[in-house]
């Protein structure tokens, strides 16, 4: 696996900046509504302890995931200063070349433009034959189907959909 911009980056009181996380437990406490797995992990040299919670739900299939810093010091300890602290960094897979497709409107509502989409009939569906998602007519025209996070080799940009019978 390979690693880009450090997820969590600190300034300690006498300027240091350099974080040395070392494996300090794990625990799975009991939660009503899943699973809970917490990695501890304590810096080598300040009174730093940062907890990576990963929480998988009954019936979901999803992973959510938070990051937790926590100063262990005594009150008379200086400030430790978070500079950044992401719950979790993306690393793109190496290729020859990136494409940027962008997405706009709301939330959970992104429609991706400049996608045409020809000779579809409104009041019918449609199935992508890759995901398997099912789209309405309608809404593929007036929209697009909804766009994916992925990065790829330009292979993404052919959707091919399938008449749903009625």
């Amino acid at each position: 696996m390979r690693y880009a911009h450090a997820g969590v980056q600190v300034r300690f009181p006498d300027g240091v900046r350099d974080l040395e996380p070392h494996p300090a437990g794990e625990e799975v406490p009991p939660h009503e509504d899943g699973t809970e797995l917490v990695l501890r992990f304590t810096d080598r040299h300040y009174p730093l302890t940062l907890e990576a919670h990963y929480r998988l739900r009954a019936g979901i299939d999803l992973i959510e995931r938070h990051l937790v810093l926590r100063h262990t010091g005594t009150p008379t300890d200086r400030t430790i200063t978070i500079v950044r602290a992401d719950s979790a960094t993306w690393v793109l897979p190496r290729l020859g070349e990136y494409r940027l497709s962008q997405v706009r409107g709301q939330w959970c509502a992104e429609t991706r433009p400049g996608l045409p989409l020809r000779a579809l009939e409104p009041a019918a569906r449609y199935r992508d034959t890759v995901t398997g998602v099912v789209h309405h007519g309608a809404i593929l025209l007036t929209h697009g189907p909804h766009p994916d996070l992925a990065a790829d080799d330009h292979a993404s940009t052919l959707v091919h959909l399938i008449r749903e019978p009625a």
